[in-house]
């Protein structure tokens, strides 16, 4: 049996609206100290996840702005596999594919505007769903606060050194942070 607790992590983003247009260009990155724990030994896994590509805002409609995403992404999940040490330990396997998905923001009380958005990795085939949702308010001149819940369904069949693997991997992520859009 495998478990994984609470993993500390750092999320930066950047989003820049070309001419106040309504392309984006957009980039994330993601590190987590990830934790596993296999039976009674603790196992310590650098998570990476890297995301490039762009964003198209929709005319605004009664719920909100729609916007379409798309770009590649390097993502990965966690592998167990025999070592010289250990009967069964946790290995990072990459994924790497194309995101593609959409959101929409919508603006709520108290100056707050709510992000939701939905996307799919391929490569080419289906492999991991995203389903996340953010809310800002503004602090003072171009700072927000933010907070956000993400969730991540990795569903992949690969092969690792010629052995198939079918992975059903979960990761649940909360944040909180701040927001500059002086740019």
């Amino acid at each position: 049996a495998y478990s994984r607790p609470l993993a500390p992590g750092v999320r930066v983003s950047v989003d820049y609206w070309a001419g106040g247009g309504p392309w984006a260009i957009s980039a994330a990155v993601r590190v987590l100290n990830d934790v596993v724990e296999v039976g009674e030994m603790i196992h310590g896994i650098n998570n990476l996840t890297v995301h490039a590509g762009g964003k198209y805002q929709m005319d605004t409609t009664s719920i909100g702005r729609p916007y379409a995403l798309a770009g590649l992404e390097r993502n990965q999940t966690t592998v167990f596999q025999k070592t010289q040490s250990t009967p069964i330990a946790p290995a990072a396997q990459g994924l790497y594919g194309a995101r593609i998905g959409g959101g929409i923001v919508r603006d709520i009380p108290s100056e707050m505007t709510l992000d939701i958005k939905v996307s799919e990795l391929f490569a080419p085939y289906p492999i991991a769903t995203h389903l996340g949702a953010s809310a800002t308010r503004p602090l003072f001149g171009d700072i927000q606060a933010t907070a956000g819940l993400d969730m991540d369904f990795k569903h992949i069949g690969i092969a690792v050194n010629g052995t198939p693997i079918k992975i059903s991997d979960n990761e649940i992520g909360i944040a909180v942070g701040l927001k500059y859009t002086g740019l």
